[in-house]
């Protein structure tokens, strides 16, 4: 997501945009020591996601500044950063997403970035994968078609592996669990394969498929998945995940007790 932080003590600005600029939940965050400055920068058409405002300065007070801005840009996120808490109603009064004594912490950021007001969605572009719930992949929002399940599952698979490259012999054993890996299963493993590179290269996608001498992977940075913002503690992945993972897939139900863990 994209912030920025409006706070007139040069040195606590630069120190508070370090530590959002540190943080893999935000994309892109830009430092103001002026009301000003901040409102120009929203009135130029900027797009902002949470601004991060310092309650007492100079050229106006952060309310008033919450106020502006709150018109120019009514989903805009906002979260006070002050030393001070008798400001606290007026945020309130303000249906501001948080409200942080200084001096501000990763943990504190990341928990009201956790509970925005306004949340921050994940555009609908590119490849994305959905491994919360029912595995399901997407090319710009569009749900992809393949000709057989076990492609499908054979795609689950391989995210599910987060760019580990499987054997043949292992993709067979996952897939078709109960039967010994012999020719049949050889040739159903490679006609699976070919629908799935078919699959993707409709959707311009084929290229995330890694290739190796009879095995195969993900290259992860080629797509999105709820799954893998989830284990980065992205707060708008941690408020996705409700207890199920894949849920087509039986051999996914031993994976969840990792999320589970890592929420608690």
């Amino acid at each position: 997501m994209r912030a920025i932080c409006v706070d007139d003590e040069k040195l606590v600005l630069e120190d508070t945009v370090a530590l959002l600029a540190s943080m893999p939940e935000i994309s892109n965050v830009k430092g103001f020591c002026t009301c000003g400055e901040a409102l120009h920068y929203i009135e130029s058409g900027e797009k902002v996601d949470v601004a991060f405002l310092d309650v007492q300065m100079g050229d106006m007070n952060g309310v008033a500044l919450a106020r502006r801005l709150k018109i120019l840009s009514p989903c805009l996120n906002i979260i006070f950063l002050t030393g001070y808490s008798q400001y606290m109603k007026q945020a309130l009064d303000l249906h501001v997403s948080g409200y942080l004594l200084k001096p501000v912490t990763a943990a504190d950021v990341r928990r009201e970035l956790a509970e925005l007001r306004h949340p921050v969605t994940i555009p609908d572009q590119g490849i994305r994968m959905k491994a919360f719930g029912h595995f399901e992949a997407f090319a710009d929002g569009k749900p992809i078609v393949f000709e057989r399940e076990k492609a499908k599952e054979l795609l689950a698979l391989l995210v599910d592996r987060q760019g580990a490259s499987l054997s043949t012999e292992q993709m067979a054993t996952v897939l078709w669990e109960n039967k010994h890996y012999d020719r049949s299963v050889k040739n159903q493993l490679t006609t699976v394969i070919a629908c799935l590179q078919r699959a993707l290269r409709e959707v311009g996608a084929e290229n995330i498929l890694v290739k190796t001498w009879g095995h195969l992977a993900v290259d992860t940075t080629k797509f999105t998945c709820d799954a893998y913002d989830y284990r980065a503690g992205k707060p708008w992945a941690m408020n996705q995940f409700s207890g199920e993972y894949m849920t087509n897939y039986s051999w996914a139900e031993e994976r969840v007790g990792a999320f589970l863990f890592k929420n608690e």
